[in-house]
């Protein structure tokens, strides 16, 4: 991780640019939660953005292979004039090669924590702002 955090008006212009080129825009929130001396995270959508999303880092779930994948529904695409089949099928062709599926525990955990809520992971990432 590089520390980097693109304003909301970067990301925008990336994703503008990407969907003028015909490509994806594809973002690593991974350290979405890591935010120091009152910065925000933010994240674009749009008919060519995929937002990737993970538990390891602000849950603490190292290994556990747990996350998600935000990208936009068929309607959406439909809208936007791109013609691509079932994107939802061919994402989960490349899920399925890096882990069939994550196990049982892991996505119990993994729901747990989000119905935790927010305050679970501002108190963890906070004891790291002295770091």
């Amino acid at each position: 991780p590089t520390g980097v955090l693109l304003p909301k008006e970067e990301l925008e212009a990336a994703a503008a640019m990407c969907a003028a080129a015909g490509t994806w825009l594809i973002l690593d929130n991974t350290y979405e939660d890591f935010l120091y001396e009152g910065r925000s995270h933010h994240t674009v959508s749009g008919p060519n953005v995929i937002s990737v999303f993970s538990f390891s880092k602000a849950y603490g779930m190292m290994g556990w292979r747990v996350g998600y994948i935000a990208y936009p529904g068929q309607q959406l695409l439909q809208q936007a004039g791109l013609e691509h089949d079932n994107l939802g099928e061919q994402l989960s062709k490349v899920q399925d090669t890096i882990i069939v599926c994550a196990p049982q525990m892991s996505q119990q955990l993994a729901l747990a924590a989000l119905q935790e809520g927010e305050q679970y992971v501002r108190q963890g990432v906070a004891g790291l702002s002295h770091n």
